[in-house]
């Protein structure tokens, strides 16, 4: 009798779906990868970024990633993002108006036009034009000894060439949040985090997000929570996702 040839054997773990991240302006792909390591894990994960650090441009971005992934057989499970790539994912989600994922959006800073928040980034670029990146990052370390950001700027902005930080910065304080409007067409399972007493991402702002998104979670951390381990802000959203409540968070995490 002819030998048979025994089919192919599955991989023991098969990724389940994929998960598209964005990380904020003047971040990096690392940093993005650990906050929602355990959102990703079993999934295949793309990065998108663009240097020029623009909300709106990040959607073609997200868009082309996801067709992209579709061609190759893996379907869109999580689309998350942090800061201003929060907003790319808010502003997507309110076009696409897709329903079957989980939109994780942590720390948004403003929403609709720039105001003071934008400013404040802005004013960041011109230190970094006027003293550049050693001198800068040695001043907040000092100003911030121990602070968990800090830490992650001291490795985000050596990645980037000065000239290509400084006009990413520069971007994203021109660049629209989503509006109230645009935040209430979303469709997808959102869940929302934000850090109480963070200057730059004010938790009013995640609360927001929160009121206008239908069916929206929303999780408030302390600033200090995330030092440990970046890690739970993306469980914290993904918690948020899985939410109910509409309601605004009692002083613990909800």
């Amino acid at each position: 009798m002819a030998d048979q040839q025994a089919p192919p054997r599955s991989p023991s773990r098969q990724p389940r779906g994929a998960a598209i991240l964005l990380p904020g302006a003047g971040s990096s792909e690392d940093f993005v990868r650990r906050v929602f390591a355990g959102v990703a894990l079993d999934r295949e994960v793309r990065v998108v970024t663009r240097p020029a650090g623009d909300a709106r441009g990040l959607v073609d971005s997200i868009e082309s990633a996801i067709s992209d992934l579709t061609e190759r057989g893996w379907r869109t499970e999580v689309v998350a993002g942090v800061s201003l790539g929060a907003h790319a994912a808010a502003q997507w989600a309110a076009r696409s108006r897709i329903r079957d994922l989980d939109l994780l959006l942590v720390m948004p800073a403003w929403t609709g036009s720039p105001g003071a928040i934008a400013a404040a980034t802005a004013a960041a670029a011109d230190r970094l034009e006027a003293v550049g990146v050693a001198e800068e990052l040695a001043r907040i370390r000092t100003e911030s000894p121990g602070d968990w950001v800090v830490a992650e700027l001291t490795r985000a902005w050596p990645q980037w060439s000065e000239q290509a930080l400084i006009s990413a910065l520069r971007a994203t304080a021109r660049s629209p949040a989503p509006t109230v409007e645009e935040l209430a067409q979303i469709c997808a399972r959102t869940g929302i985090v934000g850090l109480r007493s963070d200057p730059l991402h004010p938790h009013s702002t995640a609360s927001g997000w929160h009121a206008a998104i239908p069916g929206a979670g929303l999780v408030l951390i302390d600033r200090s929570a995330p030092a440990g381990d970046v890690a739970v802000l993306g469980a914290a959203a993904a918690l948020a996702a899985r939410s109910t409540h509409r309601h605004e968070a009692p002083s613990g995490s909800r």
